[in-house]
């Protein structure tokens, strides 16, 4: 019995970890892309380019600086457990994460002979693992509080740089300097006892973006995410997460001056990870994006209008033994004013996975994210 009741405990808390918005998922940043679907490979005309694309910042003809942040809020509810014979006749599952820093950067055009070339340097979130969950379980006549705090992620600091060779053809490089920390700490009451952790992030990752423009009307993208190491300290012991090679490709369609059509494909191929294929895991994240934009001008500001779907693997099996892919719905909006821009972005996630013996679990999860921009020139 109670072997039973520490399995089903360990795999509801695997299951939550991993469907927090994947941070194994990784994609780029910013509130515009994040409502377009994270379809922004292809597209990549703002300084967030430094995360999607470097080769993108060739479409930049002013300075600008930029700063973005974001937050997550997520809920959860297992049912099927009284089958079971456990003693469990309800379990709750609420999580957030407070209002972080997503990305700042700052961008300059320059050109050294006949060619556009644009450096920048930015500071990007790249794995959040922020959380707070509470997990409220009761057996009928008591309620038992599992509560779990996570603060920090993997961050890079990004100078980049994009050079434009025709009016065709860029590409780009960025260098990302891996830093970050990882402090956890939290208590379970239904076992007992408490617990708290603090891990150090480090490495150096490089990216290589190209853009192709055959016409005003047509973008195609790539970016490529070559191989590292990330590594994990504790005490003065050191682990370390091989990243294997990922890719973006992706394309913009100018349909008309107002109207902009997007679409990616990302593939995280962590299975070809020596970690995960030690632990026996032989699936990848890879994805499909879907975004777009409709710019309405009213006077001297222009409001954008943006949705966008994507599809959200997890590094799990449902009870079928299919890899559970949850669908992602992202709006948003916001306004141009002369130099200004302010944008937002809203992304729900609503799934329900069965992983057998009765065990149903239904979560949504939710992330807002919020960006200004200011060009410094027209």
């Amino acid at each position: 019995m109670l072997m039973l009741r520490s399995f089903v405990i360990l795999l509801i808390a695997v299951a939550f970890a991993w469907s927090q918005g994947s941070p194994l998922n990784f994609s780029g940043n910013g509130a515009r892309a994040a409502a377009m679907g994270n379809a922004f490979t292809g597209v990549a005309d703002d300084a967030t380019a430094i995360s999607w694309n470097p080769a993108g910042l060739t479409q930049l003809y002013s300075p600008e600086a930029s700063i973005i942040g974001r937050f997550n809020f997520n809920s959860a509810d297992i049912s099927g457990y009284q089958d079971l014979g456990i003693g469990i006749e309800s379990w709750d599952i609420e999580s957030e994460s407070n209002f972080k820093i997503n990305f700042a950067s700052i961008v300059f055009p320059f050109t050294v002979g006949k060619f556009n070339i644009v450096g920048g340097v930015a500071y990007r979130n790249q794995y959040d693992l922020a959380s707070e969950v509470t997990q409220t379980i009761s057996d009928g006549f008591n309620e038992y509080e599992i509560y779990d705090v996570v603060d920090g992620g993997v961050n890079a600091i990004s100078p980049s740089l994009g050079i434009q060779f025709n009016e065709m053809f860029s590409a780009g490089v960025a260098v990302n300097i891996l830093t970050g920390t990882e402090e956890g700490e939290g208590y379970d009451d239904y076992f007992g006892g408490e617990y708290d952790y603090a891990y150090d992030y480090s490495g150096v990752s490089f990216d290589i973006g190209l853009l192709f423009r055959p016409s005003s009307m047509i973008a195609i993208g790539a970016n490529l995410n070559l191989p590292h190491d990330i590594t994990e300290e504790m005490d003065g012991a050191k682990f370390k997460l091989d990243v294997p090679f990922f890719y973006s490709i992706g394309t913009g369609i100018r349909a008309t001056d107002n109207l902009l059509l997007a679409f990616d494909y990302q593939s995280r191929a962590w299975s070809n990870s020596k970690i995960f294929k030690d632990l026996g895991v032989d699936l990848d994240l890879n994805s499909i994006h879907f975004g777009l934009e409709y710019l309405i001008q009213n006077g001297n500001a222009i409001f954008p209008i943006r949705a966008g779907f994507y599809t959200n693997p997890l590094l799990q099996m449902d009870d079928n033994g299919d890899q559970i892919v949850t669908n992602v719905i992202t709006v948003g909006t916001g306004i141009v004013m002369g130099t200004f821009i302010v944008d937002a972005a809203f992304e729900i996630e609503s799934a329900e996975y069965d992983y057998g013996q009765g065990l149903v679990y239904d979560e949504t999860n939710m992330r807002l994210t919020l960006g200004g921009t200011i060009h410094f020139g027209k």
